[in-house]
């Protein structure tokens, strides 16, 4: 695989952190316009196996380390990847963004949360933490999925150093939704069909926005 020099990687560092700010800016500003219009929608029909999933509260590690997965992770992977096609998996984390924030706006849906203790363990700690930094809200679909398994798919899709790592974490970051009760499955499965399609369509996605940034946004700034 061709090696970048600096500047490519410095881009690539720069996309992936605006990236990340965005998400958290986003991810915020729907939680914070779901709790001023006190929304309480949950899922009133939970399948029965989302009940016979068991509460692990070691998971909340995997959870957590999707913040560094989706961040780090992803220039770790990205660093020696053509620079073009850096950017075809830039539109399809970007779209994977957009798609989450219209959902969370349109259907903003509350978390059915376990009741902890925090002293129970470390791991409950963190957890007691973790709802505090963190709304209820936006849980269809699970933004921890969609990006962490597109992060996955995209160490799939590559010969890269850390792509079993990568790889192993996704899964875990995946489940760990699941055992530490802030999703049920609906939100699960939805997260993983909007990361593999955002996936499968990055090419496509990749020249939708350049055709939009061509004809619609160059062309405002020349008559500014």
């Amino acid at each position: 695989m061709k090696t970048i020099g600096n500047g490519a990687a410095a881009k690539k560092f720069y996309l992936i952190t605006i990236q990340s700010l965005l998400y958290v800016f986003l991810y915020y500003v729907t939680n914070y316009a779901a709790y001023l219009r006190s929304i309480d929608r949950r899922w009133i029909a939970i399948p029965a196996v989302d009940y016979q999933i068991p509460f692990l509260d070691f998971f909340v590690w995997p959870y957590i380390s999707a913040y560094v997965l989706n961040t780090v992770g992803v220039f770790l992977i990205t660093k020696n990847t053509e620079y073009e096609e850096f950017k075809k998996i830039t539109a399809a984390y970007f779209t994977n963004l957009i798609v989450l924030v219209v959902f969370y706006f349109v259907i903003p849906m509350r978390a059915v949360r376990a009741d902890i203790d925090p002293n129970g363990s470390y791991s409950l700690w963190a957890m007691n933490i973790l709802h505090g930094a963190m709304f209820p809200y936006n849980t269809f679909p699970s933004a921890h999925v969609s990006y962490s398994f597109l992060t996955g798919l995209i160490a799939y899709s590559g010969k890269y150093k850390y792509r079993t790592f990568i790889i192993i974490d996704s899964l875990l970051i995946v489940l760990s939704t699941l055992f530490i009760k802030e999703h049920v499955l609906i939100d699960v499965v939805t997260g993983i069909i909007l990361a593999t399609v955002c996936h499968k369509e990055k090419d496509k996605l990749y020249r939708l926005y350049a055709y939009l940034y061509k004809n619609y946004f160059s062309r405002a700034q020349s008559h500014i």
